[in-house]
């Protein structure tokens, strides 16, 4: 994997509203108002679940290509759910608009486990903070 580097200004003024300049763009977050947000944008977590759904899309349109699988459009939902022992869960499904044979569906489905959010996810990485004064 390539390495992506990063660098994420993120201004919350009120509230749980805040905006993110991501290179060229500007990316909101919020809470929902029965989490005490204004429900102004996306929560966090949405971001996190759109983030693995548009990855698992991209990946796996590359791989489909590379093998000249015709899969037409691909959908892809994310449910996050917490398990009995209070692990969030992402349960993901795909569809994909043109029918496949069950060899191609198989060699996709085990690409699921590859995507980068996918890897980032399952293998939680170490995060350092600091407060600047």
């Amino acid at each position: 994997m390539i390495p992506h580097l990063s660098l994420i200004r993120t201004i919350n003024s009120s509230n749980f509203f805040s905006e993110s300049t991501v290179r060229q763009f500007t990316i909101e977050a919020d809470e929902p108002i029965a989490n005490n947000g204004t429900n102004l944008a996306p929560s966090p977590l949405d971001l996190l679940n759109a983030s693995l759904a548009s990855c698992t899309s991209s990946f796996l349109r590359f791989h489909a290509n590379k093998k000249e699988i015709s899969i037409g459009k691909i959908e892809v939902k994310i449910k996050v759910r917490f398990d009995e022992e209070n692990m969030l869960v992402f349960e993901r499904s795909i569809t994909f608009e043109n029918t496949i044979s069950d060899e191609d569906e198989q060699y996709l489905l085990e690409k699921t486990q590859h995507t980068p959010m996918t890897k980032i996810i399952m293998n939680t990485q170490k995060i350092t903070t600091t407060i600047l004064r």
